[in-house]
């Protein structure tokens, strides 16, 4: 009674620990495991609130990715957790690239040996054209390709991968990874993560249309500096212009008198 009541209160790593072999350890082993249950979800929409206010304040989603991931691998009690960025090479491949990551303690890093992949390769465009539909995929250690497990440290034994759409748009993956075990991923925790690359997708989709206004802004500033330049280069050269026009008409205006006063002196000097 004493658990029930501090789990009621609050309290959800209160535990009944009854050892009688009958139907009230059972019920003391169905009451622990709905605590667990309970205080899972609890942090799997911990992660989701976490999320939104990061995203909200952040400038760039890069500023606060990998604290995101470190609220999503705890409550997921996850191994692995990656953001996967689709981006086509110089050759005009198909390339995928770890973008952030979080792993577990004794969990190895994917991160510099996934970088600009080609899916092809991998035998991973089946898997994007699921993604490119907005499905969620899980996949299972003996679903893998071989060539895919051979080149994988520490593979997952079961993983969660939710696509990143910026718009309409694949920018890339959300994967959750459990290297442990075989495990079926609830459907809060797909739910959560669903909520988490959405708001994801449209940070992504809210810094591409702020660097596009920067960028349109500078070019906009650049080509009116370019003209105002251009202006002021045919104002000095008019302004010239205008001088030189000047110069030359006092020199008429001189020549011209000049010319008069001779001719007023040949007439003086004719009639003399």
């Amino acid at each position: 009674r004493t658990v029930v009541e501090q789990v009621a209160s609050g309290d959800l790593l209160s535990r009944a620990h009854i050892h009688s072999k009958d139907e009230i350890e059972q019920l003391a082993e169905a009451f622990n495991d709905m605590a667990d249950a309970v205080l899972h979800r609890n942090r799997i929409v911990e992660s989701v609130r976490f999320t939104a206010q990061s995203l909200q304040s952040a400038n760039e989603w890069s500023q606060v990715i990998d604290l995101v991931l470190v609220k999503i691998g705890h409550a997921a009690n996850a191994s692995r957790v990656l953001v996967w960025e689709k981006h086509i090479g110089t050759d005009g491949s198909i390339l995928g690239s770890i973008r952030s990551e979080w792993t577990a303690p004794n969990i190895a890093s994917w991160r510099n040996k996934c970088q600009n992949l080609n899916l092809a390769e991998y035998d991973l465009e089946g898997l994007d054209k699921r993604m490119v539909r907005g499905e969620t995929v899980i996949i299972h250690l003996d679903q893998r390709k071989p060539m895919v497990q051979e080149n994988s440290e520490m593979p997952p034994q079961s993983e969660l991968i939710v696509p990143i759409l910026a718009g309409n748009v694949l920018w890339g993956v959300l994967a959750v990874q459990d290297c442990a075990r075989d495990r079926e991923w609830r459907e809060v925790e797909q739910d959560s993560v669903r909520a988490v690359v959405e708001m994801l997708g449209a940070s992504i989709v809210r810094q591409n249309a702020r660097q596009a206004l920067f960028e349109a802004k500078n070019e906009l500033e650049n080509r009116v500096a370019e003209r105002t330049y251009e202006l002021s280069e045919q104002i000095v050269a008019k302004d010239k212009a205008h001088i030189e026009l000047e110069e030359a008409q006092r020199r008429l205006i001189e020549l011209s008198r000049l010319s008069g006063m001779a001719e007023v002196a040949t007439g003086v000097l004719h009639n003399v």
